[in-house]
C-alpha cells in the first residue's frame, strides 16, 4: 500500500470508530437514558463490522506506530463510558453496548499492540 493510502484508511477506519462512540452518545444522551434494542442492535453490528475491517487492515499496513496513536482517543473514551454505564447503570442496552465497545476497540488495540511487538 502507498504511504497516502494507508495513512487515510487508518485515520478513517478509527475515525468510524470515534464516529460510532458519538451516536452512541448522541442516542444515549436523554434523561431517563433511553435506548431502543434496534438501535443497541445497530451499533453492535457495526462495531463489528469495524472490528473485521480493522481486522483486514492492519495485517496489511505498515505504520503501526501510527494505528497505535489513532486508537488511544477512541480507547480511552469506550473505557470511560464503559465505566460510567456499569457504575450508574441507566439502561442495560446502554451498558451491553458501551462493554461491546470498549471489548471492540480494546481487541483491535491488541491486535496492533502484538502485530508490534511481533515486528
Amino acid at each position: 500500500m502507498s504511504k497516502i493510502k494507508d495513512s487515510v484508511i487508518g485515520i478513517g477506519v478509527s475515525s468510524f470508530l470515534l464516529i460510532l462512540w458519538v451516536y452512541e452518545m448522541l442516542v444515549t444522551s436523554d434523561i431517563p437514558v433511553e435506548i431502543s434494542f434496534n438501535n443497541a442492535v445497530l451499533i453492535s453490528c457495526l462495531l463489528v463490522l469495524f472490528l473485521v475491517v480493522y481486522s483486514l487492515y492492519i495485517r496489511k499496513t505498515k505504520y503501526i506506530l501510527m494505528n497505535i496513536m489513532l486508537l488511544l482517543m477512541p480507547l480511552s473514551l469506550w473505557f470511560a463510558s464503559m465505566q460510567q454505564a456499569l457504575r450508574y447503570q441507566y439502561h442495560r442496552y446502554d451498558t451491553i453496548v458501551s462493554i461491546i465497545g470498549f471489548v471492540v476497540a480494546l481487541i483491535a488495540f491488541s491486535q496492533v499492540i502484538y502485530l508490534k511487538l511481533r515486528k
